[in-house]
């Protein structure tokens, strides 16, 4: 005997899909096209496979929004999901690695994830370009988040760009932000721009962030001179 909660389920879906989504969802909204592109092979029925191949008729590659790289992410994923190879071709040719905005660290790195999966090397390769070079490197949270997302995806090079850019110029009057950035430095190899940041740290009075990092707390255990070179060892009778 069928389980009357399974029969009832199984009758809510069928009748959501004679709904006919596919024909209903705004095609210039990529995470509603890449939602449904990733639930309805799921469902397993005829009427779903119907819903697809109605969908991917409507071409929404040509017509899907490139501005939000969460939405654009969902899309690449549905396509991928549902066997919509050509599609995905479609999508990529439009570059939405150069259109997409790259002020939402969070839907950056989940687009390189899903660029990174579908194989689109090139893609990967210029979003984490633009990431690299017009980060705002003042948001030293965002940046130690998307330095790791970046060497993710194995975009070395431009990790090393953003990487130096931050260790230069990132503002370090934050000590909880200056301890991702340094996290994130770490995790992405880049062993020179920990150094870099750990330089500017005593005179930016985070003398006790400075001290966390390599064998700093060892080395200047008696304080720093003004030169910023390790003070001598001293005792309390010295002070006298």
């Amino acid at each position: 005997m069928q389980d009357p909660r399974k029969a009832s389920a199984e009758e809510q879906i069928s009748a959501l899909l004679a709904r006919d989504p596919a024909a209903r969802t705004p095609l210039d909204d990529p995470g509603a096209v890449g939602f449904l592109l990733q639930v309805l092979p799921g469902v397993k029925t005829e009427q779903a496979e119907e819903q697809i191949a109605a969908l991917l008729a409507r071409d929404p590659a040509a017509h899907v929004r490139l501005d939000d790289p969460s939405a654009v992410a969902s899309l690449v994923h549905g396509m991928r999901r549902s066997g919509a190879d050509d599609q995905l071709a479609a999508l990529l040719a439009r570059d939405p690695a150069a259109h997409v905005s790259i002020d939402h660290p969070g839907g950056v790195a989940a687009l390189l994830h899903a660029l990174h999966e579908a194989g689109a090397d090139e893609q990967v390769t210029a979003l984490a370009e633009r990431v690299a070079t017009r980060t705002p490197v003042d948001e030293v949270s965002r940046v130690g988040f998307l330095l790791r997302n970046v060497v993710k995806v194995e975009a070395h090079e431009q990790a090393a760009m953003l990487a130096d850019r931050a260790a230069a110029h990132a503002p370090l009057d934050d000590s909880t932000a200056v301890g991702h950035l340094l996290s994130g430095l770490q995790d992405a190899g880049a062993r020179e721009q920990v150094i870099v940041v750990a330089d500017r740290l005593p005179a930016a009075g985070l003398f006790g962030r400075f001290l966390e990092i390599g064998d700093n707390a060892e080395r200047y255990r008696y304080g720093l001179e003004p030169d910023a070179g390790a003070a001598a060892p001293w005792g309390w009778d010295d002070l006298e």
